[in-house]
């Protein structure tokens, strides 16, 4: 009964699209994802309305949950078993009762919209057609006719996080202002969402401001942490406000200051593994789109420079572009993955390639 009197407001939403969208956001948000897998459990989903009741469920759960619910509202979905290392690869194998590790769901709409979704993923919004969904490559449809794995095609919802740094700069014993805007959107949106929704206030600022920190000795918050969600575009926004006092500091000639500005988020993407020498491929991160922005106000004209970087290599695409004009100083910086594995005989080339990145990164003003 209590799961026929959640359906019943959903019923009378607008559009098919409408009601999945309810679904998605009660089976996500509002059912923990926790798994008892043992015995029967291991592979036998329990059924919905325990799920329901619980409020908790493992994959498989989840999403016979999520199916059942759409069934009820008169909208064709079927669950879907996946493997989330084999994913594509799984052609080559042969029939196994153990080829699969997570399941999903295929959503199929009387507008001929078929989409492929993940009960078990969290905070995810906007059109069901933007939402993330890890590239599994293929997977088992649980239909009466199914009789071959059928291609999964390739996600929309790719992460995509743009920084922008506005730094005001004043005299050698002043403290410099610093305001960054961080835009997330796509799976970077959902998973910024999660993090601010479990996460305490004090504890996020906390740990942005430890990221500056690590730069500037003197650094502290100057306004409270700002958040807000579009969630009709799936955009997230954080804004932060800092006062450096320790800005600028000695330089190695008597008399100099030097400041240094550097992109932080840019350090998990040019990381190498400890085990450099390669017998298998390399995992990298991916699917990973960055763009960093840094905009400085100096306190007087500085001599004009400009710097260009740009490094191809078949994992990913990075670029550089540094300019100094009159009392300005703007860098930009943009990664974006293609892939997420490096064959092991490509291994040295790329980690060339990430030594090259390496090397372009961030930027110091000497002023004497």
């Amino acid at each position: 009964p209590g799961l026929l009197q959640t359906l019943e407001p959903w019923r009378r939403l607008r559009s098919q699209e409408a009601q999945v969208q309810a679904v998605l956001r009660f089976v996500q948000d509002h059912v923990r994802y926790f798994g008892i897998e043992m015995g029967v459990n291991s592979h036998q989903p329990s059924p919905p309305t325990v799920v329901f009741e619980r409020r908790f469920g493992d994959c498989k759960d989840k999403v016979l949950l999520f199916v059942t619910m759409l069934r009820a509202l008169g909208i064709e979905a079927y669950p879907v078993l996946v493997d989330t290392s084999a994913r594509q690869t799984l052609e080559a194998w042969q029939p196994s009762a153990v080829a699969f590790n997570h399941a999903i769901a295929q959503v199929r709409l009387k507008d001929g919209g078929i989409y492929w979704l993940d009960p078990t993923a969290g905070y995810q919004r906007g059109p069901l057609a933007s939402l993330y969904l890890p590239p599994y490559g293929k997977g088992l449809v649980v239909h009466p006719r199914t009789t071959d794995l059928t291609p999964i095609p390739h996600a929309a919802g790719l992460p995509r996080t743009t920084v922008t740094e506005y730094f005001r700069m004043r005299g050698k014993t002043e403290p410099a202002d610093l305001k960054v805007i961080t835009i997330a959107e796509g799976l970077d949106a959902d998973r910024l969402r999660e993090l601010y929704a479990t996460t305490t206030r004090l504890d996020l600022e906390k740990a942005f401001l430890k990221v500056y920190a690590d730069l500037y000795s003197g650094v502290r918050s100057a306004q409270p942490l700002e958040f807000s969600d579009d969630e009709k575009r799936d955009r997230v926004q954080l804004t932060e406000y800092y006062t450096i006092d320790g800005a600028w500091v000695p330089a190695n000639v008597e008399g100099w200051y030097r400041s240094s500005f550097f992109p932080s988020t840019f350090q998990s993407l040019v990381r190498k593994p400890m085990d450099t020498t390669r017998t298998q491929p390399l995992a990298v991160p991916y699917p990973r789109h960055l763009s960093y922005r840094t905009e400085v106000l100096l306190p007087e004209p500085w001599p004009a420079d400009e710097q260009h970087k740009t490094v191809l290599d078949p994992a990913f695409s990075y670029r550089m572009n540094l300019k100094c004009y009159g009392n300005r100083l703007l860098m930009e910086y943009e990664y974006r993955s293609n892939t997420d594995a490096v064959a092991a005989e490509r291994t040295p080339a790329y980690l060339q390639h990430l030594d090259q990145v390496a090397q372009s990164l961030g930027h110091s003003v000497n002023w004497p």
